[in-house]
């Protein structure tokens, strides 16, 4: 059994997965019931489906909020008397993988990463302003990931531009917090590599630049191992707050505090003078570290409000 979960825009997206499961038999239910921003009232509705339901494989088609709404589901359904605001990030051994065998994510954005990491973010509409709630736990992570040109093809320019500078945040956050290794560096480091070349052009020209759309959707998700495996930057902290009290995208959210949060993180690193030659910038012996820094923060922030969204 196979239940597919998407939004009322994604749902659309199914057609084409339950062509291949239809092939093995499965029986298949689709549950359109995301919302965005991951309600937690969602989660309890999807969670009613799935003990009627039972499946065995769970598949997400469909931006952050998609993603992160199943993973909770998956931890409700495995675990129904698990505690959503007790989790502790990394130390939680949850034991899921008992009901389903298999959780596959099919992105149709290219910005949040959660195809690939261990987090999710949901939304306590009960408290006045509403509150995000975050859960960190090594089980939630896909089995499986699938990205595919045709589910991305058709964003929105705002919509491309404003999950574009999510992973563009998420990199450079990571990539800046000393908690890295050679291994992830390469991972965020090729993300802003590719985002600067290819974001521009997926806003621009959207379905018909697939090169541009296929590059901007591998940026997204090695910026999510990056940060899934490092830290994200103080701009995710104050774009959650900021986007949640306000209404603003997330991914705008982000990308307008990630200029301020390399400003925070200059007190206590050099790592940024790696990302100088990403934005054509040459450290000669005359400049001295302000002015350098200077240079390069001027350069960020005309990259972001270059994305005229």
């Amino acid at each position: 059994k196979l239940l597919i979960i998407t939004d009322d825009f994604t749902e659309k997206f199914a057609k084409k997965v339950v062509e291949y499961f239809e092939l093995k038999d499965f029986e298949i239910k689709v549950w359109s019931g995301a919302r965005p921003e991951a309600p937690l009232a969602t989660v309890e509705e999807a969670v009613g489906i799935c003990n009627e339901f039972k499946p065995k494989v769970i598949c997400a088609i469909g931006g952050g909020s998609v993603l992160d709404t199943t993973k909770m589901i998956i931890i409700k359904y495995e675990k129904p008397k698990e505690n959503l605001f007790m989790l502790l990030p990394f130390f939680n051994c949850l034991g899921l993988r008992k009901k389903i065998d298999y959780f596959i994510a099919i992105p149709t954005t290219s910005g949040t990463g959660s195809e690939v990491t261990q987090a999710a973010v949901a939304t306590d509409s009960e408290k006045d302003p509403p509150k995000k709630l975050e859960i960190i736990n090594d089980e939630i992570v896909s089995d499986i990931t699938i990205l595919d040109t045709d589910f991305v093809k058709d964003m929105p320019p705002f919509l491309t531009m404003a999950t574009g500078l999510d992973a563009f945040s998420h990199a450079l956050g990571s990539y800046t917090s000393n908690w890295g290794s050679p291994y992830i560096d390469a991972m965020n480091f090729t993300a802003i590599k590719e985002i600067i070349k290819y974001l521009p052009r997926a806003y621009k020209y959207g379905s018909k630049d697939l090169e541009a759309r296929g590059h901007m959707q591998m940026a997204a998700t090695m910026a999510g191992v990056g940060f899934g495996n490092t830290i994200a930057g103080v701009d995710h902290a104050l774009g959650h707050s900021f986007g949640k009290v306000f209404y603003v995208h997330h991914g705008l959210s982000v990308g307008l505090f990630a200029p301020y949060a390399l400003e925070f993180q200059y007190k206590v690193t050099d790592r940024w003078k790696d990302l100088l030659p990403l934005f054509g910038i040459e450290e000669e012996a005359r400049k001295n570290r302000n002015d350098l820094f200077n240079e390069f923060i001027t350069k960020v922030k005309n990259f972001i409000t270059s994305i005229d969204g």
